[in-house]
């Protein structure tokens, strides 16, 4: 599982992740564990990628460890233009946007399902 820590939320919005890690693991409401790769905040990589997707604000624990707040969680059928073009980019950039996490999935219904099933356990600041 990579060192992953799964997210801490309880209606938050923050996820714990390992130091140095690559992936986390974000848990629905259903306690359906959604493994996402993290990338910075940017398109570099990402063009047509099918995917759900959060964008974070990605900071460093007093612990050492490393911890992201959940500001945006939607759906991509091409994720480089989506984020190039993101109708919250005003509230993620006031938030200081700075990591993307990203599950790939090709399935419409099942990215939708997915979704709705982490913002009815995680409060984003950008969702509404």
């Amino acid at each position: 599982m990579d060192g992953v820590v799964p997210g801490e939320s309880q209606g938050r919005g923050k996820v714990t992740m390992a130091s140095g890690a690559g992936a986390t693991i974000l848990l629905g409401a259903s306690a359906e564990r959604y493994r996402f790769l993290v990338h910075a905040f940017s398109t570099k990589g990402l063009q047509g990628t099918q995917c759900v997707y959060a964008v974070t604000v990605r900071y460093q624990k007093p612990d050492g460890g490393v911890g992201q707040r959940l500001l945006f969680v939607g759906e991509s059928t091409n994720l480089a233009q989506d984020l190039l073009n993101h109708p919250h980019m005003a509230c993620l950039q006031k938030h200081k946007a700075n990591c993307v996490l990203v599950h790939e999935d090709l399935n419409e219904r099942s990215r939708r399902a997915k979704v709705n099933d982490l913002l009815n356990k995680y409060v984003t600041k950008c969702n509404q």
